[in-house]
C-alpha cells in the first residue's frame, strides 16, 4: 500500500506536516515552512473526578488556536464557568429557571 506524504516546501499544509508545540523549533519531520501554525495546547483545570483535562472536559479544544469551545451551558477560557442562564449545582451547570432560554414557547 502507498502512504501520502508531504512535501516540504511547496507551500500545501499536507498530511504529517503539521507541527505540535513540542516540535516548534526544533529538527523534526514537521514542515513549518508549509504549515505556520502548529498544534496548541488548551487551557486545562480540574474535570468532574479532579484530574487534569483539557476545557476541563467541559468543551472541545480548538488545536489550532489553543482556544476551547465549551459545550452548551459552559463559559469560560477553561469552560469551568456557567454560561449566562445557566447556574453551578455541583459540578454541572443546569439551566435556570425563569431563564429566556427555559421559557416554554407558545406557537403563533
Amino acid at each position: 500500500a502507498v502512504g501520502s506524504t508531504g512535501v516540504c516546501g511547496n507551500g500545501q499544509c499536507e498530511v504529517g506536516e503539521r507541527c505540535t508545540e513540542q516540535e516548534l523549533g526544533v529538527l523534526t519531520s514537521c514542515c513549518q515552512q508549509d504549515c505556520t501554525f502548529g498544534v496548541q495546547a488548551c487551557p486545562s483545570a480540574p474535570d468532574e473526578t479532579g484530574a487534569a483535562a483539557e476545557c476541563s472536559g467541559s468543551g472541545i479544544c480548538l488545536s489550532s488556536s489553543g482556544a476551547c469551545d465549551c459545550f452548551e451551558g459552559r463559559a469560560g477560557e477553561d469552560c469551568t464557568q456557567c454560561a449566562a442562564g445557566w447556574i453551578k449545582q455541583g459540578q454541572a451547570c443546569v439551566l435556570a429557571v425563569g431563564s429566556a432560554a427555559s421559557a416554554p414557547t407558545t406557537p403563533a
